[in-house]
């Protein structure tokens, strides 16, 4: 018996270091294929970490430059004052050091992100393999990593917040959703599933952090600063749209559809009436549906059913948000574990199998810009529908999440009826 134990331990081992290689090896591979550009990082998180020690009345401020263009000092960093502090340590080095420094920090988060998902979902064998797989080649992680954003590195703290609400450990799980949702702002939209299951020590560790935070930024930065952060990086962002083709989120989907806008830009664009009314009629949809679903199995007590709402909340804040960039669907590998992992509850038959498998191909594959023919139609089609597909694998894995929720609570009112009274 002993000698089984060690023999599981050493294979548990030896899958961890495999990990480590797998992941660490498909990366170099990328970076030595289409080197980081780190636009982020060296645009917006570098000096911010700087500025925030010197001159920080600069970090929200716009110049004019000399031939007329108002541009942003720091372009891109949207956080709260007090965040940047947690940039300076990478500023006080070489910009060149400082980005190697990031990337590799970065790495050993997806890795840290890869071992808790895969224990958590409790993956063995082929399962785990095909995570292992899919997270190395997951376009989302990659896009995040080249840009030298942080969302790869946020990634920890939501599956950190989710493991603790798992565990009951209700207040860390508070904690870590408000860190992770300050730095990533469409993650606040998440305290709204535990609002709704009444789990209010959740909300308190939530809203004390959140208290704490901001409390701590206007000792620190002052309150004219934090209330120039409020307008210019909270306020100025509603009401409109880009259509970039890296923004997959309802908003963005739809000024493509609509507009001609350029896909390449990043300017806030006017849809119009249309766009307000079908952006509603979506909004209404997609709420809606999860609301209800998670509102008619709020009687029921299962790991399975928390699962569920946790990820349908989760594909519906990362549609719903007006900024939902590509690399925001990295985070989507939380239900993609609990599915491998058989934690989801998706009913079985290949359907099923087809539907899931569809939407995780929609949202790891790389963005669809250029295609190699110049038909009218398939360039439309393009243009407007497939350079979406993240949104598409949002919208369909989002769909199926529901559905089995809705199921799931039927099966369970068939077989114990007293338990959930009709609603």
């Amino acid at each position: 018996m002993q000698h089984l134990n060690y023999s599981v331990a050493w294979k548990n081992r030896f899958s961890s270091l495999l990990l480590i290689v797998f992941i660490v090896l498909v990366t170099l591979w990328r970076i030595r294929y289409k080197f980081p550009q780190l636009r982020d990082f060296y645009e917006a998180y570098y000096p911010a970490g700087r500025l925030i020690i010197d001159r920080p009345e600069q970090i929200y401020e716009f110049i004019k430059s000399s031939d007329g263009i108002v541009q942003p000092v720091i372009y891109g960093f949207v956080n709260l004052p007090i965040i940047a502090y947690l940039l300076t340590p990478f500023s006080v080095v070489d910009q060149q050091t400082s980005g190697i420094l990031f990337t590799l920090f970065g790495v050993v988060a997806i890795v840290y992100s890869g071992w808790l998902l895969i224990e958590s979902a409790n993956l063995k064998g082929w399962k785990k393999n095909i995570f292992i797989a899919l997270l190395a080649i997951n376009a989302p992680i990659f896009n995040s990593i080249w840009l030298g954003n942080s969302t790869h590195i946020i990634f920890v703290l939501l599956i950190a917040a989710f493991i603790s609400f798992r565990s009951k450990q209700d207040l860390w799980s508070g904690f870590f959703l408000a860190i992770a949702g300050l730095i990533k702002i469409p993650l606040l939209f998440l305290i709204l599933y535990f609002c709704l299951k009444r789990r209010w020590q959740v909300v308190a560790g939530f809203v004390g952090t959140i208290i704490a935070v901001v409390s701590l930024s206007i000792l620190v930065c002052g309150l004219d600063l934090n209330v120039t952060w409020f307008q210019k990086c909270i306020l100025s962002f509603t009401g409109q749209a880009v259509a970039g083709d890296t923004v997959q989120s309802v908003d963005a989907f739809l000024i493509r559809l609509l507009t001609n806008a350029p896909i390449d830009s990043y300017d806030y664009v006017d849809g119009g009436l249309l766009f307000k009314l079908l952006r509603y009629g979506i909004f209404s949809l997609l709420m809606g549906g999860t609301l209800l679903a998670c509102w008619r199995s709020r009687h029921i007590t299962s790991t399975q059913v928390e699962n569920l709402e946790f990820s349908s909340f989760l594909c519906l804040t990362l549609l719903i948000s007006p900024i939902s960039w590509t690399h925001y669907y990295l985070f989507l590998l939380l239900p993609i574990a609990l599915y491998l992992g058989g934690q989801l509850s998706i009913p079985s038959g290949c359907h099923w199998s087809a539907l899931m498998t569809l939407s995780i191909l929609l949202v790891i594959a790389p963005n669809v810009r250029n295609i190699p023919t110049a038909h009218p139609v398939i360039v439309a089609l393009t243009r407007h529908i497939l350079v979406s597909h993240y949104f598409w694998g949002g919208v369909l894995l989002l769909g199926v999440l529901l559905t089995s929720l809705f199921r799931y609570r039927e099966i369970a009112k068939t077989r114990e009826p007293s338990l959930l009274p009709d609603v």
